[in-house]
């Protein structure tokens, strides 16, 4: 009893004081979202997302799964490579580009203005090569097209549906321009997104590069401006995604153009394949470094390495490679010098 009694005083004390409440805190404030850059979208949900640009009445019933398998545990191994050009002789330097015009037949208010501004310029070499010579006066050479034909089973993912963006006056895939820049590839049977930040619409077509056959062409709507909201620092958030259309129905294997007839100097290129073992090779800040691509997860065996450039003509258009066990085979790739 006396301890109850002991502390009534204290806890009456505490209510006591000029009739001043102890203060109640806040409760913290849930951390502001930001909200997060649009993405596109992709696989099944993009069927219902996007417009058919060029609808096909027998695609489904030509449309076929892609038959790939993905297996981590297959014996592989890698492909490294060089990929090269030689120029003529008495060249020490690479030739000069010629700058990129831009110019409309009937440009729409703004229109040229917008393009011009966005600062489309040649970089003072050809876009493929590296910024000097180098490897016993051979230019390292990247853009070009690498892939292995017929391989059904092996550790490689599967390929996926692939999204292009007009953005800042260029066709690139995705988000962004790295790595791969305007190349992307697929499984037969599919379909590509294509939509653009840019603030005029582009009448796109697709052609077969290996029949030269026209497939179709569509609008991709300009990207609504109104959707962009300024942040902090420079940045700028969109609060929207583009509006994505579909190319046609992509059944057949082989290289894809797709190029901007109102804006030519916009192209990219999609590779339809039924194999993920595809590669890009890639630009390089170090010229010792263009030209260079590695393969990894290879399946053990012979493999054919076909070759394709959309500016190049190589010297041979397929390279013989035995792959073994955890080794790392080597090739080396040569163009023929533009005439």
């Amino acid at each position: 009893m006396a301890r109850r009694w002991l502390l009534l005083p204290i806890l009456l004390a505490a209510g006591c004081g000029e009739g001043k409440q102890a203060p109640v805190p806040e409760p913290p404030k849930p951390a502001e979202a930001r909200p997060e850059a649009p993405k596109l979208p992709d696989g099944e949900e993009a069927d219902g997302a996007t417009e058919i640009l060029v609808k096909d009445p027998t695609y489904a019933e030509q449309r076929r799964r892609d038959d790939y398998v993905q297996d981590e545990k297959l014996p592989a191994g890698s492909i490294r490579g060089l990929c090269v050009a030689a120029p003529p002789k008495g060249f020490s330097q690479a030739p000069a580009e010629a700058p990129l015009e831009i110019s409309l037949a009937d440009p729409r208010e703004g229109e040229l203005d917008y393009y011009r501004n966005l600062k489309l310029k040649a970089r003072g070499g050809p876009w493929w090569m590296g910024d000097r010579t180098n490897r016993s006066g051979q230019f390292g050479v990247y853009g070009a097209v690498l892939s292995l034909r017929g391989v059904k089973k092996g550790r490689r993912p599967p390929m996926v549906r692939p999204s292009y963006l007009v953005k800042t006056g260029r066709i690139t895939t995705s988000w962004g321009s790295y790595p791969w820049g305007p190349f992307a590839f697929c499984p037969p049977g599919e379909r590509a997104n294509l939509g653009t930040y840019d603030g005029y619409s582009c009448t796109v077509a697709f052609t077969q590069l290996g029949t030269k056959r026209r497939m179709g062409e569509g609008e991709v709507s300009a990207f609504d401006k109104d959707t962009i909201k300024p942040l902090g620092g420079g940045g700028q958030h969109f609060t929207a995604r583009p509006k994505m259309v579909q190319s046609p129905p992509l059944l057949e294997a082989g290289m894809v153009e797709i190029a901007c007839a109102r804006h030519p100097w916009q192209k990219a290129w999609l590779c339809v394949w039924d194999s993920p073992y595809v590669v890009v090779v890639p630009g390089h800040h170090d010229p010792e470094q263009v030209g260079k691509f590695t393969i990894d997860g290879v399946p053990v065996g012979r493999h054919t390495l076909e070759v394709w450039h959309p500016d190049l003509e190589p010297a041979a258009g397929t390279a013989e490679i035995e792959v073994r066990e955890n080794e790392t085979s080597e090739v080396k790739i040569e163009f023929k010098w533009p005439r």
